[in-house]
């Protein structure tokens, strides 16, 4: 399987450049075929599209109570509260949180626009909460990339006839809602002052684009120098704030760190499910819109995944893997069994 095979070229890219520089590192490359074992363990299960979005309803559920009841009590001691004004806990830093919702949000705003219940906007709400305290630049891409979608093929499938624009401006009301007056308020409240700064201006106004332009100028000389077997693991990293850090890019991350082999692997693992859940779609046209609804949430965390490589660099974490690695198997097994699945319908 294409899928499979690309993790090994990815993880295999590591191992040559490794060796070939010596990387004091190079024991790292055990946690990629750990991972590895966990995908295929996934590609052999019968995974469905419903066990993925229990799953990450599960995983938003989980993660937003405990923050909720810690911000009710002002448990600033478990709260984690960057200066930028972020807003996370112990187990959901800032920086991780907001993926949490990111995955949910595009289901949950189609179901919500499909069924106008109080219920669905109260979902909306959560996984976007779960964003905005977070404070991340990317979910906010993220949110206008994937409303808009998500509202045209709302408005084509109903073929501009017949439309309420109420659920549409509710949604609207609460993205603007929630990032103006709950954020600065929920800030205020765990800091104990009056604060007017919500952490998405903050970062706007004053985030680090110099050093995320230093950080593309060190790697791509590092790309120059090393090409094209890479320099080894976390081998290109920049000074940020007195620490190193590294490239916030994964694709040139990779490229860098780990040569053309590595790259090649990890778009191979990432481009291929996508392209073809987007041939899922499309080759039925008359059944797009019924199999958009049911892979919605695959094709979300997955282009989520190569939106976030843009900007943040790859982890080696099973809790960063775990998602994507279910939405890719449960892409590969059930359009596998579902090539004609709607046929019948």
């Amino acid at each position: 399987m294409p899928t499979l095979i690309g993790w090994l070229i990815f993880t295999s890219g590591f191992l040559i450049s490794g060796v070939l520089n010596h990387d004091p590192e190079l024991y790292k490359i055990i946690k990629y075929f750990l991972l590895f074992l966990v995908f295929s363990v996934l590609i052999i299960i019968d995974n469905t599209p419903d066990l993925l979005n229990k799953c990450l309803n599960f995983s938003l559920y989980i993660v937003m109570i405990p923050l909720l009841c810690l911000i009710i009590l002002r448990k600033n001691d478990l709260l984690v509260i960057l200066g930028d004004g972020r807003i996370g806990w112990l187990f959901a830093f800032p920086g991780t949180l907001w993926k949490v919702g990111a995955c949910v949000w595009p289901h949950t705003v189609w179901k919500y626009l499909n069924q106008l219940q109080y219920k669905n906007l109260l979902s909306c709400e959560l996984a976007l909460f779960c964003m905005v305290l977070d404070g991340s630049r990317t979910a906010i891409v993220w949110i206008f990339l994937t409303t808009v979608i998500v509202g045209v093929f709302y408005f084509i499938q109903k073929s501009y006839k017949n439309i309420s624009y109420k659920p549409i401006c509710y949604l609207l009301s609460i993205i603007l809602f929630t990032y103006f007056i709950i954020q600065p308020m929920i800030l205020s409240w765990v800091l104990g002052c009056n604060s007017s700064n919500t952490a998405t201006c903050y970062r706007l106004v004053n985030g680090e684009t110099n050093i995320r332009l230093k950080m593309l100028e060190t790697a791509w000389k590092q790309v120059i120098e090393k090409f094209p077997w890479g320099g080894g693991f976390n081998s290109t990293r920049v000074l940020e704030e007195g620490e190193y850090s590294t490239i916030h890019m994964t694709y040139l991350q990779l490229l860098c760190d780990g040569g053309v082999v590595t790259l090649i692997g990890y778009l191979l693992f990432i481009l291929y499910p996508f392209f073809i859940l987007l041939k899922f779609f499309t080759e039925k046209i008359e059944y797009f819109f019924k199999r958009f609804e049911v892979m919605l949430s695959s094709v979300s965390v997955i282009g989520l995944t190569l939106l976030i490589g843009l900007f943040h660099p790859v982890s080696n974490e099973l809790n960063e893997w775990g998602v994507v690695f279910l939405a890719i198997s449960v892409s590969m097994t059930y359009i596998a069994r579902s090539q004609y699945a709607f046929t019948s319908s």
